[in-house]
């Protein structure tokens, strides 16, 4: 028995299991009631991107390779793909060979990214194509190898009716007169064999020219190189499916610019597990201190602190904190800033959370910076990368933790709070600020801890820091900002800084 008999074998086992429970009637409402989905064939061949394509495939394992990805997150994945110039984005929904799951798509499907889904699985019931189209896909495979011409014609008529795309996976001449038989415009050439998952991408060479240009082509599997882009490009191949090389790259983000603009700017972050993101822009300030209000708990008090010109806004993401936010109204917040023309930083502020929660938190809301207020390790600053810094309480640490590297002028080296035993912030209480005007010397220092208008001019006169964080020193009650306070300490930090810029000689966004 071949490995894809195996799976098939499998596939039916949990297809019946799901129909029992969710009955196909209930399934299909389901389906009906799915939001429109963007169109997965017009981003294959839009003309605004260079051909081939990217579909980008969210992949945790393969029966050929095994584990790709130990720190896998599809969100964090697809929104690197989504951000970097992919096409449309393929998400492996088998879970016992590939580690995938419906629940990948879903999760995936409700980021809105504005680029159409693929379900990647071993389909051969309309039961499953339901599913997709009830989990928001655009579009669904269709194996030639493992569905007689019949059940792919039925197939096909099914996916049309549902208004889903069928991507046609063949592998020789005898699948692709099959496919073309019946009626099928999305074609997919899969240089393995399924049946022994040997790959070669000469599969690609030899059948396109049996492909008549009204059908969309797309290579899949194989493709780890530019030159391997470079010559599909060649072949006038329209798409390129790939999931392996993306995966496993040392900085996955610069591998998806590299094969879809066809540029090499790979720059391997800390990490293999970490995943670049373009940033938003970030609005020039003349005043010299960086300003950022931590805590907001409505999209109110977030566009106030834009308003006031704040550079960094903090959302607090620590269970046990009064400033708290829930997923739906971290949402809240982070829409309304993104919809300004320079929204500030944004900032999640996590505390003793892993990696893996931290990378999904700033995916899925699209954070810019990660602040850890906790006891974490020092390797967690290496796992996340750039886009992290530690907290430093004065006088409990043996020394501060820096930032990896000092390539992002858009944070600090290392945030500075005072100690307050079983507290992580928030506290009210200032810190030693002749030390912290040591440190602040010599590196790009975010002072916090017991500020407030009253004493942020001192602050900053003394420390001469990077940037102040304020949270309590501007609420009338934990967890509400006071709109006067907030006014009030913005104004004096940028009355205050302006007026020593000559000084101070540390221009904003600024680095040590």
């Amino acid at each position: 028995m071949s490995i894809l008999d195996k799976i098939l074998a499998r596939k039916r086992e949990e297809v019946a299991t799901a129909r029992r429970s969710l009955p196909t009637a209930e399934l299909e409402r389901h389906a009906a009631a799915a939001a429109p989905v963007p169109d997965f064939a017009a981003a294959l061949r839009d003309p605004a991107s260079l051909a081939p394509r990217l579909i980008a495939e969210v992949k945790q394992r393969s029966p050929s390779k095994g584990l790709l990805s130990a720190d896998f997150d599809p969100l964090l994945l697809a929104q690197a793909y989504a951000g970097n110039g992919a096409a449309a984005i393929s998400v492996l929904t088998d879970e016992h060979y590939f580690g995938g799951s419906l629940r990948h798509l879903r999760a995936v499907a409700t980021l809105e990214l504005g680029k159409p889904l693929l379900r990647k699985d071993f389909i051969f019931d309309r039961y499953q194509l339901l599913q997709a189209r009830a989990a928001g896909a655009s579009a669904a495979l269709l194996i030639v190898a493992m569905l007689p011409p019949g059940q792919l014609a039925h197939l096909l008529a099914a996916a049309a009716e549902l208004r889903l795309a069928a991507l046609v996976e063949v592998h020789t001449r005898t699948e692709l007169d099959a496919a073309l038989s019946a009626h099928a415009d999305i074609i997919g050439v899969n240089n393995r064999d399924l049946h022994t998952f040997e790959t070669n991408l000469h599969v690609t060479a030899t059948l396109r020219p049996h492909i008549p240009a009204t059908v969309i082509m797309v290579a899949e599997s194989g493709i780890h190189t530019l030159e391997d882009v470079q010559r599909l490009a060649q072949l006038r191949v329209d798409a390129m499916l790939i999931g392996e090389s993306l995966v496993t790259a040392v900085d996955t983000a610069a591998r998806v610019r590299e094969f879809t603009q066809r540029t090499n700017d790979q720059q391997p972050t800390t990490t293999a597990a970490f995943v670049s993101r373009p940033s938003p822009p970030v609005a020039k300030r003349e005043s010299s201190v960086n300003i950022k209000i931590c805590g907001v708990t409505s999209p109110e008090e977030a566009l106030l602190a834009a308003e006031l010109r704040a550079t960094h806004i903090g959302l607090n993401f620590y269970p046990r904190s009064p400033r708290f936010l829930s997923f739906e109204r971290a949402r809240a917040i982070v829409r309304a800033l993104r919809a300004l023309p320079t929204p500030p930083m944004l900032v999640g502020v996590f505390v003793n959370e892993n990696a893996a929660a931290i990378r999904r938190a700033m995916a899925t809301h699209k954070l810019d910076l990660a602040q850890l207020s906790g006891d974490e390790p020092d390797a967690l600053l290496l796992q996340l990368g750039d886009c992290a810094y530690k907290t430093y309480r004065l006088g409990t640490n043996p020394r501060p933790t820096f930032r990896p590297s000092d390539s992002d002028q858009r944070a600090p080296a290392f945030l500075l709070d005072a100690h307050v035993p079983g507290q992580y912030g928030g506290t009210g209480h200032t810190c030693d600020w002749t030390a912290a005007a040591g440190i602040a010397h010599r590196y790009d220092v975010l002072l916090a801890g017991g500020l407030t208008p009253e004493n942020v001019a001192q602050a900053i006169t003394r420390v001469k820091p990077w940037g102040v964080d304020v949270a309590s020193g501007v609420e009338r009650a934990p967890g509400i900002k006071d709109a006067r306070r907030m006014m009030a300490f913005v104004s004096i930090a940028l009355a205050i800084a302006e007026r020593k810029s000559s000084e101070l000689q540390k221009p904003i966004l600024g680095r040590r």
